[in-house]
């Protein structure tokens, strides 16, 4: 049995990603944007704020952080776009492997719109 679970009734959430693209257009100027097409979707999830996340959040992102994603282990890069069925829209800070056991994916989030926290 893996660890992620016993936590299955709170995992009522899913998550699709969409990797941050970055390009030149003519002029060489960088645009930076989200694929329209999403790479994962409909991982099963939850999402947890405040007290909950708190302990999950490294040092170095609790005053940007909106909560913690936590779902199977997954390849989701930091940058990227990561939108809840419930229509809420964030910014992966960072994803991370606990203990690198390949059970549990933490992703540190940021409220899409940069600064509100939901």
């Amino acid at each position: 049995m893996a660890f992620l679970d016993c936590f299955d009734a709170e995992m009522n959430l899913t998550y699709s990603v969409y990797p941050k693209l970055t390009t030149l257009d003519s002029d060489d100027e960088v645009n930076e944007g989200f694929a329209t097409k999403a790479t994962l979707t409909s991982i099963k999830s939850m999402y947890w704020t405040g007290s909950a996340a708190e302990r999950l959040i490294s040092d170095r992102y609790k005053t940007v952080a909106s909560g913690v994603v936590v779902s199977k282990i997954q390849t989701v890069p930091d940058g990227a776009k990561i939108v809840l069925d419930n229509g809420l829209e964030f910014i992966v800070l960072h994803a991370d492997d606990v203990a690198f056991q390949g059970d549990v994916l933490i992703i540190t989030v940021q409220a899409a719109d940069y600064g509100t926290t939901v």
